[in-house]
C-alpha cells in the first residue's frame, strides 16, 4: 500500500484522539478533583537510504 496513505491515517488517527481528549476534559471540567489530560504531539524526521517518489 502507498506509504502516504499510512501518514495520512495516522495523522487521522492521532486527530480523533486528540478530539476525543478534548471532549473528556470539557466533559469533566466542572467534575471536583478531576485533572485534564494533554496530548503531546512532535515531528520525527524520516530516516531511510531512500526517500519516497512520486508514481505517475
Amino acid at each position: 500500500m502507498d506509504h502516504a496513505i499510512y501518514t495520512a491515517m495516522g495523522a487521522a488517527s492521532q486527530t480523533l484522539n486528540q478530539q476525543a481528549v478534548t471532549a473528556s476534559n470539557l466533559a469533566n471540567a466542572s467534575t471536583p478533583g478531576f485533572r485534564a489530560q494533554l496530548n503531546a504531539l512532535r515531528a520525527v524526521p524520516v530516516e531511510g537510504l531512500s526517500l519516497p517518489r512520486a508514481r505517475w
